[in-house]
């Protein structure tokens, strides 16, 4: 409703002369005005105020990028809504753009570039790939300045690092991952510790391009990207890595070595295939031998520090060894002591043993298989009476038997006999001991007494020892004390050598009665009779008492017995006496095999001899009225043997070679042999 009009007096001012009022109404007149003013404003167009907004972009390297569209709009959540396209789009060389807007607005700007993820203006002039940390930008009154430094490119690499030169190649924490372009560092990133992803890395925001991966870090060797599967140490061998645009490479893996490590294992089996628990797996470091003494040593000791044990699939290690050679040893009792080469062939002398060879970067899986052991072992050490070791001593295992004649023959049972190292210990190996057989252990060394286990002179009085399989022999130790010996090595008429000799130290007694031979007895010592026998190698070594004269005997079945140095009767032997803790060598001997003698006896008139008889084998001596100890010298004729004739008259001996007369019993005169 309209108000109620109200009359308003105007007055107009005329001359003076024709100065008059005049009252008008106002309503008209306000009606008028309005309607001037809906008409005039229905004629007219509207104009809405614009402003510029401008800016530049850089790239990750801060220099101008051009390629770039730019747009000016709004975001709602994640959603971005283009209001205006900025020119020149994209940006040229400068990287410079401008965009006319609404005044008053706020905007958000966006980046596109094919090398770069979709990228947002952040204040503080770098822009962000998180559409969250977007700064609107308020452009009432124009902005200029807007620049903004594209940094997350549109790429990435990601893999997991392992530690090469280990069996397992296990994954590596910590290693610093480098992408390098044109030997410049790119991108970096460093390999997780985490338990869950331990190795693992990924290089975001990487521009398309091509690529070298360096891997480095402590204790390690840096290496560079070859494959999915290997690195190298070697720059030259690395292959380039070529990112394109948006492209996801997830298999960019690093295998890197320990600048001082690598790692070795395998596993043990039978040769049938079965799997071998609870060997033991010792490495050394092993000395070469001494120019003056020859000998070899280990570190540690063989048999000694830490052993890694097999498990029940017969798997060992692995063992983190530094750089270098390496002895490796397998002990397992039901199998033997081997040394094992890279490829797993067997030895069983340590000293000429292949070694392992460690090296940078490369792991070794040593697998081999064993043969059920024939032997075990028997170890000791052997020392002097001030706790000095003695090297070279020979160790014997034997056992007893009785040959066909007999007599106690004593069977060395080692293939090898043992000698001790310079550290005075010994390792012999031995066929298991059973119920029925044990053994003898002697020690024997020039200028010692030799001694059989446990400090007896003596087989027969040794300590018997025993060992098996599942229990080995250790402790079986000798203290040697100097002796006074002589020594020498016994060989058949052909030059081989003879072992079992019976070696025997006699004197004449001077109470004894009968032949003149069996005058001859054995010599004692302490109450024990000063004997031997050779070795296998035919040598003896036979304590005597000091300053005593004596002879040797030598005797072996079904050879000649002689008498140093080469006599058939003890009567010619040669006197051999030794001085205190002396060692008299080269008292050698050599024993033919028994020599054959037969004929027969005849008739005068060339009829067989039937009457019976004997015949006996005369030959003659020179001796001395003591013996060893001298005394006036004879000569005499002595029986050695006597034959019965047979019912023809034949008759055969076995003795000595030499120079005999026959008889004949009853008495028909001497028959001469030369």
């Amino acid at each position: 409703m309209l108000p109620t009009p109200r009359r308003f007096e105007v007055t107009m001012l005329f001359p003076r002369s024709s100065r008059r009022r005049t009252r008008i109404s106002a309503l008209p007149l306000l009606f008028l005005t309005v309607l001037g003013l809906l008409i005039g404003g229905l004629g007219a167009p509207a104009y809405a105020a614009t402003v510029t907004v401008s800016g530049a972009v850089t790239g990750k390297d801060g220099a101008a990028l051009s390629g770039v569209t730019v747009k000016l709009g709004t975001l709602t959540g994640t959603t971005f809504t283009t209001v205006a396209t900025a020119t020149p789009s994209p940006t040229g060389a400068t990287g410079a753009w401008s965009a006319t807007v609404d005044d008053g607005a706020q905007y958000v700007v966006q980046y596109t570039h094919a090398g770069y993820d979709v990228s947002y203006f952040k204040s503080g002039g770098t822009a962000t790939n998180k559409p969250g940390e977007a700064t609107p930008l308020d452009v009432t009154g124009g902005k200029a300045g807007i620049d903004a430094r594209l940094v997350n490119g549109s790429a990435e690499v990601s893999g997991t690092v392992k530690r090469k030169g280990s069996l397992a190649q296990g994954p590596l924490g910590g290693v610093k991952v480098e992408l390098l372009s044109g030997g410049a560092v790119a991108a970096q990133a460093t390999t997780s510790d985490d338990a869950g992803n331990r190795g693992a890395y990924r290089i975001d925001d990487v521009l398309p391009g091509t690529y070298t991966l360096r891997y480095s870090g402590g204790g390690l060797v840096t290496s560079y990207y070859v494959s999915a599967s290997d690195s190298s140490t070697a720059p030259a061998a690395a292959t380039t890595v070529t990112l394109s645009s948006g492209q996801s490479k997830a298999d960019a893996n690093g295998f890197v070595p320990s600048d001082s490590r690598s790692e070795i294992g395998g596993k043990l089996t039978t040769t049938g295939g079965a799997a071998i628990s609870g060997a033991q797996i010792r490495v050394y470091k092993r000395s070469a031998a001494n120019a003056q003494t020859g000998d070899v040593t280990y570190t540690p000791e063989l048999g000694q520090g830490t052993h890694f044990a097999t498990d029940a699939n017969g798997a060992w290690g692995p063992l983190d060894l530094e750089f270098g050679s390496w002895l490796l040893e397998v002990r397992a009792p039901a199998y033997g002591t081997y040394y094992l080469s890279g490829t797993g062939a067997r030895s069983t002398d340590p000293a000429t043993a292949p070694l392992v060879e460690v090296k940078v970067g490369e792991a070794q899986t040593i697998n081999a298989s064993l043969p059920a052991a024939s032997t075990t072992t028997i170890t000791g050490q052997v020392k002097t009476a001030s706790g000095s070791p003695i090297q070279g001593v020979t160790v014997s295992v034997e056992y007893p038997s009785t040959n066909a004649s007999g007599q106690t023959v004593w069977n060395e049972v080692q293939a090898t006999r043992a000698t001790t190292a310079a550290d005075g210990t010994y390792t012999a190996n031995v066929p298991p001991t059973t119920d029925t057989r044990t053994y003898v252990v002697g020690f024997l060394a020039p200028g010692f007494r030799t001694q059989y286990f446990d400090a007896k002179s003596s087989r027969e009085a040794a300590t018997q020892v025993s060992a098996t399989f599942a229990a080995p022999r250790a402790g079986v130790d000798a203290v040697l004390t100097p002796a006074t010996q002589v020594a020498g090595k016994v060989r058949a008429a052909d030059g081989s050598v003879l072992s079992g000799v019976k070696v025997t130290a006699v004197v004449l007694d001077p109470a004894a009665t009968g032949a003149r031979r069996d005058r001859w007895v054995t010599l004692k010592n302490g109450g024990n009779d000063v004997t031997t026998t050779t070795e296998l190698d035919g040598t003896f070594r036979l304590d005597v008492p000091k300053d005593t004269p004596f002879r040797l005997s030598y005797a072996a079945a079904g050879r000649e017995t002689r008498y140093y140095p080469s006599a058939v009767e003890p009567d010619e032997g040669q006197n051999i006496t030794v001085a205190e803790n002396e060692v008299v060598t080269g008292r050698d001997a050599t024993l033919p095999v028994l020599a054959q003698l037969g004929g027969s006896v005849v008739e005068a008139d060339g009829s067989a001899y039937t009457s019976g008889g004997a015949v006996e084998l005369w030959r003659r001596i020179n001796y001395t009225d003591n013996g060893e100890k001298g005394g006036p010298s004879h000569s005499t004729w002595v029986l050695v043997k006597r034959a019965a004739l047979s019912n023809t008259g034949g008759f055969s001996f076995t003795t000595e070679s030499g120079s005999y007369r026959l008889s004949l019993d009853p008495p028909m005169g001497w028959v001469a042999l030369a």
